[in-house]
């Protein structure tokens, strides 16, 4: 059997020191791995590309294509997008997508006639039932 001497002990001492200086080491990267997914699913994660562009440049993006749908010619020949014509109306931009939706489509909602009216008003687009697909309300 070995004989335990003092140097014996000193590097049994520095040996242990490695080990828990390493396992610190890994400790503090996990304890920093899991505050920076915090930081990102509360912040980052949730936010939109178009949170900080400016409203001219959101509505070029939305009419940068052909649209198929004419609501939408409308709209961004107008100066708005869909969602700024919402914000603009004081509705929110899924209401708005269900007053386009056909009556066949069991998300639709009519419209009702005074905010077609307020449509009609900013964006030319007819206040009609011919023109809006899930109809009029009063």
């Amino acid at each position: 059997m070995e004989q335990r001497t003092a140097a014996w002990f000193r590097r049994a001492a520095a040996a242990e020191r490695a080990k828990a200086a390493e396992a610190l080491a890994r400790a503090e990267l996990w304890e920093k791995t899991a505050s920076e997914l915090e930081q990102l699913k509360a912040s980052d994660q949730h936010r939109k590309v178009t949170s900080s562009m400016e409203a001219g440049h959101k509505v070029a993006l939305s009419g940068a294509r052909a649209p198929k749908d004419k609501f939408v010619a409308a709209l961004n020949k107008a100066g708005y997008s869909m969602r700024s014509l919402a914000s603009e109306i004081g509705v929110s931009h899924p209401t708005l997508m269900a007053h386009r939706k056909p009556r066949s489509d069991k998300n639709h909602r009519p419209i009702p006639t005074d905010r077609a009216e307020k449509i009609a008003a900013k964006t030319g687009w007819p206040a009609d039932a011919a023109h809006w697909p899930a109809g009029l309300s009063s």
